[in-house]
């Protein structure tokens, strides 16, 4: 049986990086990161990482589904689904994990890396490497606070803990925090 952890963030909220940190930590971490599992399933079309979330409603569900049931059937003993709660389109936000796709994944826990808007916006600003929408800090605020309901909503659907990992200091201190997350429900 496996032990599976959804971490969400929004964009800029240091995800890859605290991953990285919790990879060094714990080796046996397996880290799949859910955008590009359905990346995967959408390259045929020629969509990118920038694009796949500017897809209709439906077909990114459509994506998403048969991405989750692939990763379900060879999940690792210790693996972390790395995404994002909630994805701005250019009508509204959807779901970076709908309902569908938390009952295939069945977490053990769903957690929310944490850190001010400030922050995020000031990571956006110095990324080059991405093409990222930019929005104001307000619009980060409110980004966190639907995304971080939406993951405590997804936790009455699945019985998941709800664990938010505070990445307010150095990445190396949220991978502590992740580490003992996965320590207590592994033990």
């Amino acid at each position: 049986m496996s032990l599976v952890i959804i971490l969400a963030g929004i964009p800029g909220s240091g995800k890859s990086t605290v991953l990285e940190e919790s990879v060094k930590l714990f080796p046996e971490l397996k880290v799949i990161n859910y955008g590009d599992m359905m990346l995967n399933e959408a390259s045929m079309q020629n969509i990118d990482k920038d694009h796949l979330r500017k897809l209709s409603f439906s077909k990114q569900k459509e994506i998403g589904i048969a991405a989750a049931k692939k990763m379900a059937k060879n999940m690792p003993n210790i693996v972390c689904i790395d995404t994002h709660a909630m994805i701005k389109t250019p009508v509204g936000y959807c779901p970076g994990i709908p309902e569908e796709v938390i009952k295939i994944l069945n977490p053990d826990a769903i957690s929310m890396l944490e850190c001010s808007s400030s922050t995020i916006y000031n990571r956006r600003t110095l990324d080059k490497t991405r093409r990222r929408d930019q929005e104001t800090l307000e619009e980060i605020e409110y980004h966190l606070q639907i995304s971080r309901s939406f993951l405590i909503a997804c936790t009455a659907i699945s019985s998941a803990l709800f664990a938010p990992i505070q990445n307010q200091g150095t990445p190396l201190d949220a991978a502590k925090q992740f580490v003992r997350l996965i320590e207590s429900l592994s033990y």
